[in-house]
């Protein structure tokens, strides 16, 4: 894009990732670098996540000098009165569905960005399924937006590998950055002189798997292997709450969990904490034993000092059923924004 050249339009719709500066505000910042004026659409969960640096993202909008606005609702309505219909959309870490109406508002130029490896992982909450499927190759793509979600043509794709020393959410996260800020480069020069090069994808390789809420889907069944609550844990550690169970009658949340092999246990030990030491607990599980570092009780304090050898970890069966039958939804989303701030 030459300095004489009209500005391009980029509308970025949605947020970043807790506790990163990414994916939408480093996108934004890099398409300004290259000239591009940005709007930016979003909304309150995103917004009240903390960057990086523990700000707010509304902060960072507000002092980043680009146009921004707040929505609940995304409608064409809103778009024909105050988007250019040339603009370039992007979904970046957006909540919305687009329907078939914003779609065509975009002509063809709507773009959204999937941290996985498409046609696998589509949905949601990428990072806590694949470490329960204990998985290190990934990829990254960004894909045109269709009504159906995450099957849209394949634009742009980078493929690697996690190291071991990744092991839960914060980890991957952390991680992945390093790929996107060239990722999101290349693919503007591509988009800008027209040299995109679309795939379509193969659908017999997909795999589908939706977005999970912490506090429903997190309850850990003590019947299950001791590595595979071990990658449970993992899985629902930093940047979210924490897996759920019960001690003594009460909830409380378990992170920085170990698989140790050592000897065979009884399944009617499973969960029992067996021997504690320097504020570890080790507890028994189905094949090995559970080291668990960090055991919060549901106002984040740490409470390891108070839990003492032959207490027992258990989730209730009802709490169990709604981690497998309940699926976010505008409700509980709702309900969730509501205790923000």
């Amino acid at each position: 894009m030459t300095k004489k050249s009209k500005k391009i339009s980029l509308v970025l719709f949605g947020g970043n990732t807790k506790k990163q500066d990414g994916p939408l505000l480093e996108f934004a910042k890099l398409a300004n670098k290259k000239g591009c004026k940005i709007t930016v659409i979003t909304e309150k969960l995103h917004l009240n996540l903390p960057t990086k640096d523990g700000s707010f993202l509304k902060v960072k909008l507000e002092n980043s000098g680009f146009d921004w606005i707040e929505k609940k609702n995304l409608t064409l309505q809103y778009l024909k009165k105050n988007i250019d219909k040339n603009s370039i959309g992007i979904s970046l870490n957006s909540i919305w569905i687009f329907n078939d109406e914003i779609i065509n508002f975009f002509n063809g130029n709507l773009y959204n960005y999937h941290d996985t490896p498409l046609p696998e992982f589509r949905g949601a909450a990428a990072y806590s399924w694949l470490i329960l499927l204990n998985q290190k190759k990934w990829g990254i793509t960004m894909h045109k937006v269709v009504p159906s979600l995450d099957v849209g043509n394949i634009v742009k794709q980078h493929f690697f590998i996690f190291p071991k020393s990744c092991r839960i959410p914060q980890d991957y996260l952390d991680y992945k950055i390093k790929f996107e800020k060239k990722f999101f480069s290349t693919f503007l020069d591509t988009l800008f002189s027209k040299n995109l090069k679309i795939n379509s994808q193969n659908n017999k390789s997909s795999t589908y798997w939706p977005r999970l809420i912490t506090p429903y889907n997190g309850f850990i069944n003590w019947n299950w292997s001791a590595k595979e609550i071990e990658l449970f844990i993992r899985a629902f550690d930093d940047p979210h709450q924490g897996s759920s169970t019960f001690i003594d009658g009460k909830k409380v949340k378990l992170k920085k969990c170990f698989f140790q092999k050592t000897k065979t246990f009884h399944p009617f030990q499973s969960g029992i904490i067996y021997r504690i030491d320097q504020g570890k607990l080790f507890v028994a599980g189905n094949g090995g034993t559970l080291k668990i570092n960090d055991v919060f009780d549901l106002y984040g304090k740490k409470i390891n000092h108070i839990l003492r050898v032959g207490h027992r970890f258990h989730t209730p069966i009802k709490d169990l059923e709604t981690a497998l039958t309940t699926r976010a939804n505008n409700k509980i989303i709702e309900k969730i924004e509501s205790k923000i701030n």
